[in-house]
């Protein structure tokens, strides 16, 4: 299977907004519930989640703590879908903005969850405006796909295009990254990859083409390279951080 030299009109990104698919980053809803039960709550005070799509991390974890929880996405039509929360769970705000420039003050809060984000985005740029607003002891959760040092240059070139990202990233460039930007201690475990997201019951069967094309050519991409796309949870402290 190939990617028709015709582009495709619809990105993976609009796919995931349109469908309102949940849990699509490397490792899925299982590290997600990982991170969720290792690290204790009790003491954190504000809770960011960059890239919140819609909302189903924010209310795994409003139903563990009542923790103010602020939630940000760039994307405005995951933040539509997301947007209800805010009124029917305590202390959650969802707004639409980016990574790159967010709108907090410095040292805003002592846990910050991105879950398939920072990899989409310029990442230095990224890792320094959450490096501003992390608290002196805080900790960053990152679920993110991260490459095998195997993967030769023509196919991490194939895979940047389809998902329009602008670097792909070996564990150790990950781990140097979080070591640039302060963070002393790092917990870093695979996980095993989820087969299929977690489309909404009926989806698929009224996918327009575009769409149906779109999600083949993801399910093909992670096949084709299973064992050079890996899931990866990295837990990432500054300071004393969650322990």
């Amino acid at each position: 299977m190939t990617i028709s030299k015709r582009r495709l009109l619809m990105s993976y990104q609009q796919l995931l907004a349109q469908l309102g698919i949940s849990y699509a980053h490397p490792g899925g809803l299982q590290a997600t519930n990982n991170w969720m039960n290792r690290i204790p709550l009790i003491n954190v005070k504000n809770i960011l989640e960059i890239g919140c799509g819609v909302g189903k991390t924010v209310e795994q974890l409003r139903k563990l703590t009542n923790t103010p929880i602020t939630a940000i996405d760039h994307n405005v039509e995951m933040v539509d879908k997301a947007m209800p929360l805010s009124n029917s769970l305590d202390d959650v705000s969802i707004l639409p903005c980016d990574v790159e420039n967010l709108p907090f003050p410095d040292q805003s809060f002592d846990l910050i969850i991105c879950e398939s984000v920072l990899a989409f985005t310029n990442i230095r740029r990224s890792l320094k405006e959450i490096d501003r607003v992390m608290k002196e002891e805080s900790t960053l959760v990152l679920n993110e796909m991260t490459i095998s040092p195997s993967l030769d240059q023509l196919d991490r070139e194939v895979i940047q295009n389809f998902y329009e990202m602008p670097h792909l990233y070996t564990k150790k460039e990950w781990l140097t990254l979080l070591l640039d930007y302060g963070f002393t201690r790092i917990d870093v475990q695979q996980m095993k990859k989820q087969s299929q997201d977690s489309v909404p019951t009926g989806a698929i069967t009224e996918l327009n083409e575009q769409q149906l094309s779109t999600l083949q050519s993801h399910y093909h991409w992670n096949q084709l390279y299973d064992k050079e796309l890996l899931a990866y949870l990295y837990i990432a402290q500054k300071g004393l951080g969650y322990t």
